[in-house]
């Protein structure tokens, strides 16, 4: 079985296939030269580890800003995708205003 570390929040699983897997990568790129077999599965795994923390991160911060869009939400008692930016909404109820008073187009 692959090794476990923690992140803030999540365990990172990595199974040793994958770690491997990269070593092997990495004994590929070296041109297959034999005495690195240590150095190599250790930097795949950390490669790797790496990798996934990143995700991790990129995933809490993603649903940090989430949380927060519906805090403001609830704050101001509408859906951020209620709000339409775009053309001004004109109510017709009012007045027209004459032209020439630079309000008007």
């Amino acid at each position: 079985m692959g090794r476990r570390k923690k992140t803030a929040s999540v365990e990172i699983q990595i199974d040793s296939a994958e770690i491997g897997k990269r070593a092997y990568e990495k004994w590929l790129a070296r041109g297959c030269i034999e005495g690195y077999t240590q150095q190599d599965w250790f930097e795949a795994e950390t490669e790797l580890r790496a990798e996934r923390a990143a995700c991790v991160v990129a995933f809490e911060v993603r649903e940090k800003k989430r949380a927060e869009k519906r805090e403001e939400e609830l704050r101001l008692g509408f859906k951020a995708e209620q709000v339409e930016i775009g053309e001004p909404v004109v109510d017709q109820s009012l007045p027209n205003l004459p032209s020439g008073n630079g309000l008007n187009g």
